[in-house]
């Protein structure tokens, strides 16, 4: 029987299904505390904790390729774009010219890349974003929803409860002590 992390090592593309995202997102987030610590426990951590990703990969049935033929750079190029410009106004039709597809071609391509539609990555990076702009600053929760390209605060607050399962205003107050304490420990005070 072939290892479980032989299967994802010499992968390019690795595809999330979207109801597992949070707990990939929170062994990362595990990942990175133990680095800030940094004794000799994390190094006994990390490994664990890297198996226990793997595991998860392959129970929930996350999808790999490592063909460069099924990487499609148009879809990586629009994927980096969003990232730089998610505060924008973007299209699902602006998205596919700048990819010079169709926007019924460009959106299988994009799913099949991403493992997600173009709006809901779309919104998964503007959720990102605010959350990390929730913990840094003191805006208001309907300045966080503009800066983070949302034209609704109501429609933020929905999307980010949907994500995070908490209210934006609940996750600043239970996650920003955590924020700055690492922030602190980042910068060694």
């Amino acid at each position: 029987m072939p290892h479980v992390l032989d299967k994802y090592v010499p992968s390019t593309v690795t595809h999330i299904p979207s109801g597992s995202r949070a707990v990939v997102e929170a062994i990362f987030d595990q990942m990175l505390a133990e680095e800030k610590i940094n004794d000799e426990r994390a190094y006994i951590m990390m490994p664990l904790l890297l198996k226990a990703l793997f595991i998860d990969f392959d129970r929930v049935g996350v999808e790999t390729s490592n063909s460069e033929a099924d990487t499609d750079n148009e879809i990586v190029e629009v994927v980096h774009y969003i990232a730089s410009h998610y505060s924008e106004p973007l299209t699902l039709e602006g998205l596919a010219e700048r990819a010079n597809l169709s926007p019924t071609y460009f959106s299988k391509k994009f799913h099949n890349t991403t493992g997600m539609g173009m709006k809901e990555y779309l919104t998964y990076i503007r959720l990102k974003n605010a959350s990390m702009e929730l913990l840094s600053t003191n805006h208001t929760i309907t300045e966080i929803a503009l800066n983070s390209g949302f034209s609704n605060s109501n429609y933020f607050k929905d999307a980010f409860k949907k994500m995070y399962n908490v209210s934006p205003r609940e996750y600043r107050a239970s996650r920003k002590t955590d924020y700055k304490l690492e922030q602190a420990l980042k910068e060694g005070k």
